[in-house]
């Protein structure tokens, strides 16, 4: 029997009877828990629900993942619909509701979220991948682009 690489096959680790069939890009019948987004600046992708287990992929700020099975010790398995093959385990913490649509997304290696505007005196909340979709911005001036979380992210990283 071939082995299925559990990074790219939508196969339940815990109970290799439950497939799924249909599309995952369908939410409604597919997803018992629902669609989720990360809100973290980079979210483990785990081979096993362990920290200890072997890191498969990363989840962005702001990717959505439908979550499939959870477990009682805070793990949820899905995928993350922005690759649309990617599957895993993800800490539940690190997960949150879907929310409102991104507006912007980093267009540089790496971008700066700072909690006020002068970027020069406190050091960064947090450091955001090229790629990272999830801000959505609640008001912008010419230097700086304010999230609805409250980070000032310098403009000029960050693309429609």
């Amino acid at each position: 029997m071939v082995a299925l690489d559990p990074r790219i096959n939508p196969v339940s680790t815990r109970d290799r009877r439950e497939t799924f069939a249909r599309p995952w890009s369908r939410p409604s019948g597919l997803s018992r828990h629902g669609a989720t987004r990360c809100p973290e600046p980079v979210t483990a992708l785990r081979r096993t629900p362990s920290h200890d287990a072997r890191l498969d992929s990363e989840a962005l700020p702001g990717e959505r993942a439908m979550v499939a099975e959870t477990t009682e010790e805070g793990w949820a398995w899905g995928r993350l619909e922005n690759d649309g093959y990617c599957v895993g385990w993800v800490s539940a913490n690190s997960l949150g509701p879907s929310g409102p649509a991104p507006t912007r997304k980093v267009v540089v290696l790496r971008a700066f979220a700072f909690p006020g505007p002068d970027i020069r005196k406190p050091p960064p909340i947090a450091g955001l991948p090229m790629g990272a979709r999830g801000l959505t911005i609640a008001r912008q001036d010419e230097r700086s682009a304010v999230t609805a979380s409250g980070w000032h992210v310098p403009a000029v990283c960050l693309a429609p």
